[in-house]
């Protein structure tokens, strides 16, 4: 499982628009939306080359004038849980 942590800043007067084409991406959501028209976004998935792709698209897309990655957490799906914890 990767999660990342996404700023989005975008231009005057389509912070709104925006969020409501982020909120319909998988894996994708916005938890907040700043007076300085920044977003602030994860995006989760299980592969590092679908959150490549997603940052791209956020890039293309009218109104946004930089996504910058600011958080990355990579965790494998099998990763085995210690038997002292699992007994907790």
């Amino acid at each position: 499982m990767n999660i990342a942590g996404v700023i989005i800043n975008a231009m005057p007067g389509h912070e709104q628009r925006l969020k409501q084409q982020l909120d319909k991406l998988p894996g994708v959501e916005v938890h907040a939306v700043s007076a300085e028209r920044r977003l602030v976004v994860t995006v989760e998935g299980n592969d590092t080359r679908i959150l490549a792709d997603t940052l791209t698209d956020f890039h293309d897309m009218p109104g946004v004038i930089s996504a910058v990655t600011v958080y990355h957490h990579f965790e494998e799906d099998d990763e085995e849980i210690p038997d002292e914890i699992e007994q907790a």
